[in-house]
């Protein structure tokens, strides 16, 4: 009878923590979460060369936390695209996003 009520209250827990975070990204406009469309910009602009709205796209979001953004300003760093190449910084970007357990930050690094 325990495991069967933990188990129900282990459930519910779970429903209700997706519907906190689907209803959350609902509430932006277009249905998206926030920042998804700058980011999605930013990984385009750098795989096409446009290196200069990938950096103004993905710095904003690196600097607030985003693994991805900091990954992908992190490469741009090390092959000096669309700003100096600067090993520190780049090293410093992977670290940042393998921290969240990016692989591909953490795969930079060696990790």
């Amino acid at each position: 009878m325990k495991r069967t009520a933990s188990c129900i209250a282990i459930t519910l827990a779970a429903i209700s923590l997706a519907g906190c975070v689907s209803g959350s990204a609902n509430t932006h406009s277009e249905g998206k979460a926030p920042n998804q469309s700058a980011l999605a910009q930013g990984v385009n602009a750098a795989q096409s060369g446009d290196y200069a709205t990938a950096l103004a796209e993905l710095t904003p979001l690196a600097a607030h936390g985003n693994a991805i953004a900091q990954y992908n300003l992190g490469r741009m760093y090390y092959f000096g695209q669309g700003v100096p190449r600067d090993l520190d910084q780049a090293i410093s970007l992977f670290r940042e996003s393998a921290a969240q357990g990016n692989s591909d930050g953490e795969n930079n690094l060696g990790a």
